[in-house]
């Protein structure tokens, strides 16, 4: 059962069958997006339409019929193999939306566990925009890691684009991330210079090489980060830039000696630390008081001296691991 209170401001309430009856919903919405996403990773970067032709064989070239293009189940009733040609299809394609819905009904499921209604009864209070907000940028991150697995990037004009909704939205929906003071567009610019300093004292490490195509990679890297820090906050942007630097510290040491850890990229763990601030790091900050300009300060000067020292001890593990030959 499902109890609308305020339409314009996006809030409804719902018992826990129509909390798991939604979070449903969501996954197989996320199953969809899944599908798309597949699109996306093969085509962009061959400058192809995303709409037309229709989903074909890579093998055969026929189209793939609209029931044996099902997102996850498709793939298992036919056996991951083409119907026509019989040759194999790779199994990331149902892996890639199984993720996707999953991360999906995990945002929805965040989002209502974490605000429990106050009637008889286990009631719980979801806010429909901050599950799109914070869906958005699980996709774009998601979008990334996927292009950057595959050795190509997220567009500029696509960051460009998200960084605007990420400071422009919570302006007009307040409450969407924890915010320093009753001053939403102060709040955006300060998420977002404390996301770029971060990004900054990371540079050393985000950059591998000085040429142009590296500063511009290591350039989307440092957006990125400030798209976590319009989406999420300043406590989740000191958090996550911390994590992903030494899950990319490691990775980028692993890969001198197995290049395939390389292909798990900054976008990646990225993803992951925020997948683990949406479903634990919410209810942390619920519990802490607001925070004021001090506190923030302190957050990121300690995020920052963490970062810094992460791209130095980088460099410094990275000079002792000989790649393979």
């Amino acid at each position: 059962m499902i109890q609308f209170n305020d339409l314009f401001l996006y809030d409804f309430r719902a018992n826990a069958g129509g909390i798991w009856l939604l979070v449903a919903g969501m996954f197989i919405l996320g199953a969809a997006f899944g599908s798309f996403f597949n699109v996306v990773a093969y085509r962009l970067p061959r400058r192809m339409s995303l709409l037309h032709p229709p989903s074909t064989c890579p093998s055969c070239q026929r189209a793939i019929r609209w029931h044996d293009n099902v997102p996850i189940f498709g793939w298992l009733l036919l056996g991951g193999r083409c119907r026509d040609c019989r040759s194999a299809i790779s199994p990331r394609y149902p892996l890639v939306e199984l993720f996707v819905a999953a991360t999906t009904a995990l945002v929805t499921w965040s989002a209502a566990a974490s605000l429990p209604g106050p009637d008889e009864g286990q009631w719980f209070t979801l806010k429909p925009m901050l599950v799109v907000f914070q869906v958005l940028l699980v996709y774009t991150l998601f979008c990334a890691a996927l292009l950057e697995f595959d050795g190509n990037r997220l567009g500029p004009r696509t960051l460009a684009a998200m960084l605007v909704i990420g400071a422009v939205v919570p302006v007009i929906w307040p409450g969407l991330r924890p915010m320093l003071s009753s001053r939403a567009i102060y709040d955006s610019g300060a998420f977002l210079a404390a996301a770029l300093v971060l990004g900054a004292l990371a540079w050393p490490m985000l950059v591998e090489k000085t040429d142009s195509v590296a500063l511009r990679a290591a350039a989307a890297r440092v957006a990125e980060l400030a798209l976590v820090g319009l989406f999420l906050g300043l406590a989740a942007v000191a958090a996550i830039a911390v994590f992903a630097s030494a899950c990319f510290l490691a990775t980028s040491v692993a890969s001198r000696c197995r290049p395939a850890a390389g292909r798990f990229g900054w976008a990646a763990w990225l993803l992951v630390g925020t997948l683990i601030w949406i479903a634990a790091g919410e209810r942390l900050v619920a519990r802490w008081p607001s925070l004021g300009a001090q506190d923030a300060v302190q957050a990121l000067a300690v995020a920052g001296a963490l970062v810094a020292a992460l791209a130095v001890a980088g460099r410094a593990a990275q000079s002792f691991v000989r790649p393979i030959p």
